[in-house]
């Protein structure tokens, strides 16, 4: 189940389990070949999601794929926070960890 909050995009790719051109996979097969995948992550600009049994695991992205990620990810939070310091209605704030604990991690 993912958080309503999701654009919708993001929330059908998170139901989906769409991952887009990302390779898919086996931890078995990474096992075997953890070089070759970083080289082709690293320098072929690939993305590559780690299964087991068929389930995602984790995914190994390029470095500047992981960067733009976290600016998106402060970029919403810098906005979420603006907008609850200037909200006039009576919504109470939240703290993150808050909200966290509650509905977990994404």
């Amino acid at each position: 189940m993912t958080p309503g909050w999701l654009p919708p995009e993001l929330h059908r790719r998170v139901e989906e389990r769409d991952f887009g051109s990302a390779r898919r996979i086996s931890v078995k097969e990474l096992r075997a070949r953890l070089s070759e995948v970083l080289s082709r992550v690293a320098y072929g600009d690939q993305q590559v999601v780690v299964c087991r049994h068929r389930s995602p695991l984790a995914a190994i992205v390029p470095l500047h794929d992981l960067q733009a990620c976290q600016a998106v990810e402060d970029h919403s939070y810098a906005e979420e926070m603006q907008r609850l310091m200037t909200d006039d209605d009576e919504e109470p704030y939240v703290p993150l960890d808050d909200v966290t604990a509650k509905y977990g991690a994404w």
